[in-house]
């Protein structure tokens, strides 16, 4: 993949990267209007930071515990 900065903002990135994590932690999509959150649709959509928000943290936590 090179340097990366072809593919990208390095927030760009770190948004995607949270959001796939997600996935392969057996998150699905969320509804972005419910609340917000780093696993919506659309990458425009999430946190802009790519951080896992509260409800993230809660969901992870009601999921494993």
């Amino acid at each position: 993949m090179g340097d990366g900065k072809r593919l990208g903002t390095t927030s760009g990135r770190r948004r995607i990267a949270g959001h796939e994590l997600g996935h392969a932690l057996g998150f699905c999509h969320k509804d972005p209007r419910r609340y917000a959150t780093l696993m919506a649709r659309r990458l425009a959509d999430g946190p802009a930071d790519g951080k896992p928000t509260r409800q993230d943290r809660r969901n992870y936590r009601a999921l494993w515990g």
